[in-house]
């Protein structure tokens, strides 16, 4: 064999060689992307499980217990769920709790999201707790009291906002005109509208006083709120 056949023979065995690889590649590829599109049918399949199962039906009940809060939303994806509490006298704060499932790069675990927005932010809350678990043997009982500890972990910060001594009643104290009792204006037993103004009582009988002889109050002053 002459010396350039010799030549043609190695290279043609280094092409045979390559293209052995290059198969051997793809295979290994197309392997991988069944493989991921499996756990990804897994993991949608368990986010069903979770939402319908666990996540959904907590968000629910913190939706009915909370007088200001509306339906459980979901829109946009079926991973995903959100409570809002509507601004009140008591709470005057535009929150919400979003709740959203994930995976990883890989798709070997899931990632559960609990988000808490209260706006304007004028004190520390919790906002954001992150659970991890595998995907093929997940440990329901941790999932469990993860949704457990931090819905009653917002339901223990969103009440702070309306005790007396939170910065979001800081410009929502009132004056009761009769007794001059200072409280928050969400703990008013009540109002009367008199003059443009609106004038909070802490009790009934502070309320039945004032509507009697108004014009004995009026001159003294009670920090009333002026009606827009």
């Amino acid at each position: 064999m002459s010396g350039h056949e010799d030549l043609a023979r190695r290279i043609q065995a280094l092409l045979e060689e390559e293209e052995r690889h290059r198969a051997t590649r793809r295979t290994r590829r197309q392997q991988e992307m069944a493989d991921l599109e499996r756990r990804m049918a897994r993991f949608r399949q368990v986010a069903r499980e979770w939402m319908d199962g666990w996540i959904l039906p907590r968000l629910k009940v913190l939706s009915n217990s909370l007088p200001n809060a509306l339906p459980v939303a979901c829109a946009g994806s079926p991973e995903c769920a959100t409570v809002r509490m509507e601004p009140t006298h008591e709470y005057p704060t535009e929150a919400k709790v979003d709740v959203w499932l994930s995976q990883d790069a890989s798709v070997r675990n899931v990632r559960l999201t609990f988000k808490v927005s209260i706006l304007p932010i004028l004190g520390d809350f919790d906002r954001e707790g992150v659970l991890e678990l595998d995907l093929d043997a997940p440990d329901v009982a941790a999932l469990e009291r993860f949704l457990d500890q931090r819905v009653l972990g917002f339901v223990r910060d969103y009440l702070k906002i309306q005790q007396p001594d939170s910065p979001y009643q800081k410009d929502r104290i009132v004056t009761d005109p009769v007794c001059r009792m200072t409280f928050p204006i969400g703990e008013a037993f009540g109002w009367v509208e008199r003059e443009g103004q609106r004038f909070y009582f802490c009790a009934e009988s502070c309320r039945r006083q004032f509507t009697a002889r108004p014009e004995s109050y009026l001159s003294v002053g009670g920090a009333p709120e002026r009606i827009r």
